[in-house]
């Protein structure tokens, strides 16, 4: 795994479908400093969300394919 798809070491703040739906404004607000939080249905993983911006859209967008391809050709 390239050291861009690695994980930083921090944990990953998880949330549920519940509370993303119920406290999304405060979601939203929290997503720029935690960057990346998994969300959960039902105790299990069903998504990511990960914070981008108008200036890093691309790189983050480009970053995420190219991971998941690497994770998909092993």
């Amino acid at each position: 795994m390239s050291d861009e798809c690695a994980p930083s070491g921090d944990t990953t703040k998880t949330i549920s479908v519940r509370d993303l739906r119920s406290k999304s404004a405060q979601i939203w607000r929290e997503l720029e400093q935690e960057k990346d939080m998994v969300v959960t249905s039902k105790g299990r993983p069903v998504g990511v969300l990960s914070y981008a911006s108008e200036a890093n859209l691309e790189r983050t967008l480009t970053s995420v394919w190219e991971c998941r391809l690497e994770i998909i050709q092993k």
